[in-house]
This record gives structure tokens, C-alpha cells and sequence, in this order.
């Protein structure tokens, strides 16, 4: 953990990347169920998948820093099958993958109805793919901190708090859906986040009971608790600030800076939330 920053990179790669995905599954559905309404929004929402699919990318990018060059995330690929982590980094590459083309495919006037269906199928499996890689790939015997049902937990609820504010940036801009789908939308989203920072308690009180033959039980995780709090304040005012642009119905560009900034909040969380995990690594002793 002495590259790249020690954790951040892979904090920033476990926070963007997860939500950008649980984004672009959530308005891939959205789609396929025909919640967005008329062919010009339909159309709109298709070309700004590219919103969430460039956080992904960034998270994706950032990944690649902490192992010293990005040069070395080839040989990531070289255990496919047997290393979680070459297949969680193959299952990203995959999903990255089908969203781009199937982002690419959407400015194509005659996309037939078959292919832009088989193109959001391909982005829901390959995305939800990506998400069960990534939530095991620390499932790591040796190190008990990791080791823990709390941790893909954590990661699930706040990628769906991050992933489901990406969603209505895209809905916003794009002036699709209703006001009911929305509200929705920022229903779920702060249950999931609420619900994470349910997990990230427990989680913060079982690290406190683990230790080794050098380390005290929770020597190791000290910031979790500041963590958290900022977590919870910074999700809460981030979503507040997007439901408030529903509510009191807002429009234009003050619609979107006000549901843009939300975002941003949200996803500044989420990967701040994520520090503490990779700080908090320890192995069961020398």
C-alpha cells in the first residue's frame, strides 16, 4: 500500500466506479421499462450516459495510479479465473467495454429497437458483473479487517446512494421522467445511504475488536468514526439539495447546477468514506 498514494487511488476507483456503473444499470432499466418518456428525451438520456460512464472511467483511470505505472495493470489480466483481482479488473474492462459502444451506438439515427435492447441488456449483466468482482475481491482470509460481511456491504449501498444521484444529473439535464420516478429515485437513494452508514457503525465496532500480535484491536481504524459522520452530513445536504430542485421545481441551468452540486457532494462522500477501509488494513500477524 506505499504507491500510488497508499489507498486513495483505490478509494477513488471503489467510490467513483461502482456508483458510475450502478448509474448507468439504474437508467438502463429506466429505459428498457419505458419510465423515460418520449423518443427525444429517450434519445437524450442515451447520449448522457456518458456522464456516469466517465466517472467509472476516472475511477477506473485512478485505479491504475496505485500500482506505480499504469504500464503494470497489464499484468492484472495475466490470472483470470483464479485472482479475484484480474477478474474484477477484466470485469470492468468488459462494462466499460459494452457501455461505450452501446454510448457510441445511440448517436446512430437507425439504431433498431433489437440492438438498442440487446445494448442496455449487455451494460445491466456486464455492470452488475463488475459490481460482484469488486465487492469480493477483498475477501482476504489473512487480513480480518477486509474479511467481513460489512465491507461489500458498505461498498453496495454507497455505490447505490452515488449511482442513483448520478441518475437524476442525467434526468435532470435531459428533462426526462416525472416528478414521481425522481422522487423515487431520491427515496432509495437515501435509504441506501442511510442504511450504509447503519453498516459502516457495525463495521467501525467490529474493527474495534480486531487486532494481531503488533497492533491493539482498533489501533488500526481510528478516522472510520470522523469518516462516517462526514459521510452522513455530506450524503443528507447532497441529496437534499436534489430533491429540492424537484420539489420546488426548479428548471433550466439552475436545475441542473443545483442537482449537478448534490452530485458532487454525494460522490466526494462516497470516496472519503472509502479511506478509512484501505487504512485499515491488517493481517493476521507476522
Amino acid at each position: 500500500m506505499q504507491n500510488g498514494f497508499e489507498g486513495i487511488p483505490l478509494a477513488v476507483f471503489t467510490g467513483l466506479s461502482p456508483s458510475g456503473a450502478v448509474a448507468i444499470i439504474v437508467l438502463a432499466i429506466l429505459l428498457l421499462a419505458g419510465w423515460v418518456t418520449g423518443e427525444k428525451a429517450r434519445a437524450y438520456v442515451r447520449h448522457l450516459i456518458a456522464v456516469p460512464l466517465a466517472v467509472v472511467w476516472v475511477g477506473f483511470i485512478a485505479s491504475a495510479t496505485h500500482l506505480g505505472t499504469p504500464a503494470n495493470a497489464l499484468y492484472a489480466f495475466t490470472n483470470v479465473g483464479s485472482s479475484p483481482l484480474s477478474n474484477e479488473v477484466t470485469a470492468a474492462v468488459a462494462f466499460l467495454f459494452f457501455a461505450g459502444v452501446y454510448w457510441l451506438a445511440s448517436f446512430k439515427p437507425d439504431l433498431s429497437p433489437a440492438l438498442d435492447k440487446a445494448g442496455l441488456i449487455a451494460c445491466i449483466v456486464t455492470g452488475a458483473l463488475f459490481l460482484s468482482l469488486t465487492s469480493v475481491v477483498y475477501d482476504v482470509a489473512t487480513v480480518p479487517t477486509w474479511d467481513a460481511p460489512f465491507a461489500p456491504a458498505a461498498l453496495f449501498t454507497a455505490a447505490i446512494g452515488g449511482g442513483l444521484s448520478l441518475v437524476l444529473v442525467v434526468l435532470s439535464i435531459a428533462e426526462a421522467a416525472t416528478e414521481r420516478v425522481k422522487f423515487l429515485l431520491v427515496g432509495v437513494a437515501g435509504a441506501a445511504c442511510a442504511a450504509c452508514v447503519i453498516i459502516l457503525v457495525f463495521y467501525a465496532g467490529y474493527l474495534a475488536t480486531v487486532g494481531n500480535n503488533v497492533v491493539a484491536p482498533g489501533q488500526h481504524a481510528t478516522s472510520y468514526p470522523i469518516a462516517i459522520v462526514a459521510y452522513a452530513a455530506l450524503s443528507a445536504l447532497g441529496l437534499s439539495l436534489q430533491w429540492a430542485s424537484i420539489r420546488f421545481r426548479v428548471y433550466g441551468v439552475r436545475r441542473t447546477v443545483m442537482c449537478g452540486a448534490g452530485c458532487l457532494l454525494v460522490l466526494v462522500a462516497v470516496v472519503m468514506v472509502r479511506v478509512p477501509f484501505y487504512e485499515a488494513y491488517l493481517s493476521v500477524g507476522f
